[in-house]
């Protein structure tokens, strides 16, 4: 189907209408599978699929036309295989169907959905009843491997996808099942399932130690042997999906309130709506029973076949939210909501002092109790709190109406703090957690630590040596996320991890296990008490360097930096110390890594660092070229180069074997910090590099930079302080004239470096005078115009705006005289070359001669004595470009520019008012306000000149 096609389809669905929807269906239903109809069928079958890819609502079908398409893909007739992909394309959209159509629907979709099916899905009750299927499925005995594969596939999906579906009464039973799966496994091979000799009997071979010795332990992943039973197989399925489990489903509990998780434990069993136990097999495509091992295997014991679980949830009652607030703490009507939960077969076991209303309701329903007798139980009950509460309270105000108490609220109203309630709740938290995952985590630990002790072993394969390492990051990541759960198993964890650490510390060879292991330290070493400053260092100064070309590692480091970039930066102090190191992924990655440096360059800034951060962020392209030149180097000998060369190399190559050259090269690539300011000769080597300036890694490092800057910039803006604008001002004017790279990427810096200079002058306009040497000396010459002239207008600018005492008490008359003649100085030479060139020759702009003529007047009308020396030179201004030198646009600017500062300067004292104005100008109601002289001059205006 062509591109013109769609776009006309997807057009008219847009426009389609519910009664066009029932006109298509109509139509569709009279001609479906009708074979002199086939094409007309096609026809309505794209506009239907399109209508329901552009609506975003549910759209009803008639229930025949869904059977009929279901039936379409059942069949998959051989002339009919376009019609019946689009049946299929279809149902998926309109998933999940009724009950009616569950098996059928199972049936097209293979067993159970899958994640790309599930993302489809738009009603969350269809959902929380295939879950629940699922769990049933996954704790069913003798069930096929496939099913439960799929199962447990399905079950992560929906926790990472619809992890509102969790409560802790599932999550436990999953965990109970995946504990048997993990400890319970055969340690006998299966037999050959090719084997076709009936009369040699099979052998029981026990599966062996990764070394090639006989098992003597309990199955893992390690375990090898020629074919795998059933269980061997979800064993090793089990620990391949666990962390992805267990991360996700823990997630979802933490983000929980407490009376929802105790909820969800006490209701372990519940009442299904769903598939009947035996129904997998009926779903199951593939109905082919192969010969399961004879192999005595331990398995749980199944569920009973009248328990399930609830098919879909259900919306609680009025009166069962009220019970769970009371029971379960204070109501929150502002942020609480009754949430669509499953309903618990048995009671709530909540408990308080004085007994909960729940409770007393399921205690009246279990003896027999009427329902007026357990709500006159109930009133009493809440009388005789009310009546205790006010005893023990003393008198209420009368202007403030008295609330209804809970049983937890008079609990809260005798807490010594609401410091301690939190605590308290986050703890009990904690703990129902840790119930949940009580089952999952002492053998998760067990199967972690046996597989610690089979990595020691020699593998016989020399192959298997990279399963080895697959599983020793794989076990550290869940020993990691287990002792997130209990902290308790700390200790014992990190006594059996101890001897990981040594020998990843002084090995390069496994750079991902350090990472990993590192995870784990920062993670828990307090609870140990254990430094692991050490292990940082390793991996920042030395590994970091050894693996800089490999992405893989290199993108595990940053990940890391990303997830503890807190700890790193506050903890430990490596964002400060290892930055020019981290600054070499950027340089050598600079198109994979540049938004991760987004947020990390921040924490490398602080006080002490962000010059020399600065520095190295506009340094970033030589140290893209050091590397690369290193790299190519690594392996060649310069014992016999010559220590100094007469001529000046103009080859990346000739300047690394010149020994004048080398320390650059070894200060661009240093692994820490604290070097101060730029090198010396910093020009020179950028022209003994100007051969990699089109390299193609270098372009990108250009497009890098200016973000980065700006990044830097916004930082330096909200936290830095006076004192550091006063240090960062002489470094931007030494800067802005040493830029390596291209004219493009030397434009964009200075544009942002004249951007921002601005703007923190702006905040600390007393940087001016506390800089004054520096600007004089920068601005007093006009070589320092060339090529940065944005960058020379600003400071011109700011010289007139705060030369000043308004910003500063110290700047005397003085101090403004000094200005002002380095300013008439300046105007004079540039005048002399703007009026006497044309306009294309000129190097300077009328810009920048318009700026130096305000910045002139605004000084002199804060000392009047110089005031008739600015009426002159603003004079000469404007005789000079009389001329057509200009452009008549330009010179009309310039000369009216010109002419009002005379004009204002005649008059001195109106001068100083207009040329200076108050500072709170812009944000003050003057021009409002009917007394003020703008004000006064428009109503004079309007009264002289009246408007046709």
């Amino acid at each position: 189907m062509s591109l013109t096609l769609i776009d006309k389809l997807y057009t008219q669905a847009k426009k389609a209408s519910q009664e066009d929807v029932g006109k298509i269906t109509s139509n569709l239903l009279d001609i479906i599978h009708v074979p002199d109809k086939a094409a007309e069928s096609m026809a309505l079958l794209r506009q239907l699929y399109f209508i329901l890819q552009a609506k975003d609502a549910d759209t009803s079908l008639p229930k025949q036309l869904i059977i009929r398409m279901i039936d379409s893909v059942i069949g998959s007739e051989k002339g009919s295989i376009k019609e019946c992909l689009l049946c299929q394309r279809i149902l998926q959209d309109l998933l999940p169907l009724s009950s009616d159509y569950d098996s059928h629907t199972a049936k097209m979709m293979e067993k159970i959905p899958s994640i790309l099916h599930l993302q489809m899905y738009k009603n969350v009750g269809c959902i929380s009843k295939l879950f629940n299927n699922a769990i049933r499925w996954l704790q069913t005995q003798d069930l096929e491997f496939e099913v439960q594969r799929k199962a447990f596939s399905f079950l992560i999906a929906v926790s990472l996808l619809h992890s509102d579906q969790l409560i802790t009464g599932k999550v436990k039973s999953v965990n109970e099942k995946l504990g048997s799966w993990l400890m319970d496994a055969s340690l006998y091979q299966a037999p050959n399932p090719y084997s076709s000799n009936p009369f040699r009997k099979d052998q029981k071979n026990m599966v062996t130690e990764i070394d090639g010795a006989p098992s003597n332990n309990f199955f893992t992943i390690l375990s090898i042997g020629q074919y795998y039973t059933d269980d061997q197989l979800a064993n090793i399925f089990c620990y391949s999906m666990l962390y992805q489990w267990i991360k996700h489903s823990y997630d979802a509990l933490s983000s929980q309130e407490t009376d929802v998780l105790e909820e969800g434990i006490q209701s372990e069993l519940e009442v299904s709506g769903g598939f009947e136990p035996s129904q997998p097999w009926l779903i199951d495509s593939m109905s082919n029973k192969s010969s399961r091992s004879t192999t005595p295997t331990k398995r749980p014991v199944s569920m009973p076949a009248a328990v399930g679980w609830v098919s879909s949830p259900k919306t609680i009652s009025e009166k069962q939210a009220l019970q769970r607030m009371s029971s379960a703490g204070q109501v929150k009507q502002s942020s609480w909501v009754p949430r669509a939960t499953t309903p618990s077969s048995q009671s709530s076991r909540e408990s308080t002092p004085t007994g909960s209303l729940s409770s007393l309701t399921s205690a009246g329903q279990a003896v027999g109790l009427t329902s007026p007798e357990i709500e006159q139980r109930e009133k009493t009950l809440t009388d005789s709190l009310r009546s205790s509460t006010s005893e023990l309270s003393g008198s209420v105000s009368p202007t403030k109406p008295q609330r209804s108490l809970t049983p937890s609220s008079v609990l809260r109203a005798f807490s010594p703090a609401s410091v301690l309630e939190e605590n308290s709740s986050g703890q009990e938290r904690s703990n129902v957690i840790k119930k949940v995952y009580e089952s999952l985590v002492g053998r998760t630990i067990d199967y972690c630590f046996r597989l610690l002790d089979q990595c020691d072993r020699k593998p016989k394969v020399p192959t298997d040596a990279e399963l080895q390492n697959a599983c020793l990051l794989e076990t550290v990541k869940l020993l990691d996320l287990i002792c997130k759960i209990d902290k308790g198993q700390v200790p014992k964890t990190f006594r059996e991890l101890k001897r990981l650490v040594t020998m990843t510390t002084h090995d390069n060879n496994n750079p991902r296990l350090l990472i990993v292991i590192l995870h784990f330290l920062l993670n828990h070493s307090k609870a140990v008490a254990y430094d692991p400053s050490e292990e940082l260092k390793v991996l920042f100064h030395r590994v970091l360097a050894h693996n800089l070309t490999s992405v893989s590692v290199c993108f595990d480091i940053v990940m890391f930096i990303l997830d503890n970039l807190e700890t790193l930066t506050h903890e430990h102090n490596i964002m400060a110390t290892y930055f020019p190191n981290m600054f070499k992924l950027l340089a050598w990655h600079p198109h994979t890594f540049v938004s991760d440096f987004d947020d990390i360059v921040p924490a490398m800034m602080s006080q002490v660092t962000s010059l020399e951060v600065f520095h190295a962020l506009i340094d970033l392209p030589c140290m893209t070229v050091s590397l690369d030149i290193m790299e190519k180097t690594k392996h060649m000998d310069f014992t016999t180069v010559a220590a100094v060369t007469e001529q000046e190399p103009t080859r990346a190559m000739d300047a690394f074997k010149n020994a004048m050259f080398r320390p650059m090269f070894n200060f661009f690539t240093r692994a820490e910090g604290g070097h101060g300011d730029t090198i010396n000769r910093l020009d020179q080597f950028h022209t003994g590099i100007q051969d990699m300036m089109e390299h193609p890694r270098v372009l990108v490092c250009y497009q890098v930079v200016p973000v980065l800057l700006r990044c830097w910039f916004d930082v330096i803006y909200e936290e830095g302080d006076q004192e550091f604008v006063q240090e960062l001002v002489p470094v931007l004017i030494e800067r802005t004239g040493l830029l390596y790279g291209i004219p493009e990427y030397q434009n964009d810096v200075k544009r942002i470096i004249s951007e921002n200079i601005i703007l923190l002058l702006k905040k600390y306009p007393q940087v001016v005078f506390e800089q004054k040497s520096e600007i004089i000396e920068y601005l007093s010459s006009t070589r320092n115009i060339d090529g940065r002239e944005n960058f020379f207008s600003q400071l011109v600018w700011a010289v007139g705006e705060y030369t000043s005492t308004t910003y500063s008490s110290n700047c005397g008359a003085d101090t403004v005289r000094q200005m002002y003649e380095m300013l008439e100085l300046l105007t004079y030479e540039v005048i002399s070359i703007t009026g006497s060139v044309p306009a294309s020759q000129a190097p300077y702009t009328v810009k920048l001669v318009s700026t130096l003529m305000s910045a002139m007047s605004k000084l002199a009308s804060r000392c009047q004595d110089l005031i008739p020396r600015a009426i002159l030179c603003l004079t000469k201004v404007a005789k000079q470009h009389k001329a057509d030198v200009l452009e008549k646009v330009e010179r009309e600017i310039l000369l009216t520019r010109a002419q009002e500062l005379i004009n204002l300067l005649k008059l001195p004292n109106f001068a100083s008012i207009i040329l200076n104005p108050p500072q709170g100008l812009e944000t003050s109601r003057c021009h409002r306000d009917r007394s003020s002289m703008s004000t006064i001059l428009r109503a004079t205006h309007r009264m002289v000149a009246p408007t046709l």
